[in-house]
């Protein structure tokens, strides 16, 4: 019996591949089965998969005949996957020796739908494993409701991904609870993860933690999932990422859709902040966003800053209308005291 299935989408990373799969075939849970989706690899990736297929008969490759993305190629994963539990994992990035042995077995112990680690490490391009002594060697079970999941901001405002890391590496998932709710990625190459994770939510799986678990991510731009992004692929990924959230939460988990839109916005906020583009992506995206919400214009962002920045977006206000709203908020920040701010966040008013 295949207890995981390890979905590794490879995209012209023939620097680090094999070292990301020498981490998945020398894990010390041995019932597991690699599968590798190479999406039309210019450099040597596919004859290093090639090669490793030849000293381990648990690698099974699939090569696309045009490129699909890393979300398209996750699903060709799980299409294609019959492991008890799924893990994902990033063609330059590795695991610790025990990953996959810890999550199982937590997520046996639980019975879980989802278990993860917090110990995940982020490093340049050459990084080997990283000092971990802070690490705690426990194991749990979350005890939570969403709008608990979703209030994930610290005194100062700052988003914590740490709390609930966001990403689908990290994790392992139960294959017959993603297959019974029909999840899947978002058609996009950035932010399918978080996508991928709200969705999941929406269906209150049973989610376990073992921190003994180590996952390495390199922060560098060749993998499958980073490339330079244009104004346009900004616009269609955003509205993948919107039209995908606001409907499911508006049709399985209504109550919650408020806190589902705070998320959103957030990445809206965070991009719109350092893009140069800023008046196309502003009308287009508003364009869209409202074609999508349509009349179902009764819903809105829990926090009160958010939600100002939301109704610019689906009633198409002007762009000046909406850097007002950015500026505003802006000048409370700096000019009132941080005990001040701290309250207005505690009753979401900012972010």
């Amino acid at each position: 019996m295949i207890k995981v299935s390890v979905i590794i989408p490879v995209y012209n990373s023939e620097k680090y591949l094999e070292k990301c799969l020498d981490s998945v075939v020398n894990q010390t849970l041995k019932e597991i089965e690699i599968i590798c989706i190479d999406d039309c690899s210019s450099d040597n990736s596919y004859s290093i998969l090639e090669k490793y297929r030849e000293k381990d008969n648990r690698i099974i490759i699939i090569k696309n005949k045009t490129n699909q993305g890393i979300g398209k190629n996750r699903n060709i994963g799980i299409k294609n996957a019959s492991g008890e539990y799924l893990a994902f994992i990033d063609n330059d990035d590795f695991y610790s020796n025990n990953f996959l042995y810890d999550l199982f077995y937590t997520a046996k112990k639980y019975d879980s739908d989802i278990c993860y680690t917090h110990s995940i490490f982020r490093g340049s391009e050459d990084y080997d494993i990283l000092d971990d002594n802070d690490i705690k060697n426990d194991d749990y079970l979350i005890d939570y409701t969403l709008p608990s999941y979703f209030y994930l901001y610290s005194d100062k405002g700052v988003y914590n991904d740490r709390l609930w890391p966001w990403e689908v590496w990290g994790k392992i998932w139960k294959r017959e609870f993603i297959i019974k709710n029909n999840i899947t990625f978002i058609d996009s190459n950035y932010f399918e993860d978080l996508v991928f994770l709200l969705e999941s939510i929406v269906y209150s799986p049973k989610i376990s933690v073992n921190n003994n678990a180590k996952y390495y991510n390199r922060n560098i731009v060749t993998s499958a999932g980073r490339s330079k992004r244009s104004v346009e692929s900004d616009i269609r990924n955003y509205t993948a990422m919107f039209g995908r959230i606001f409907n499911i939460y508006y049709q399985k988990s209504y109550k919650n859709i408020s806190y589902a839109l705070d998320r959103f916005m957030i990445e809206v906020y965070k991009l719109y902040e350092k893009i140069e583009n800023k008046e196309i992506f502003y009308k287009e995206l508003s364009n869209n966003m409202s074609n999508i919400v349509s009349d179902k214009n009764n819903v809105y962002p829990n926090i009160k800053m958010l939600k100002a920045m939301y109704i610019c977006f689906i009633n198409k206000k002007t762009i000046k209308q909406f850097e007002s709203v950015i500026f505003r908020y802006k000048i409370i920040t700096k000019m009132l005291p941080r005990f001040f701010l701290k309250e207005l966040r505690k009753n979401s008013i900012l972010i």
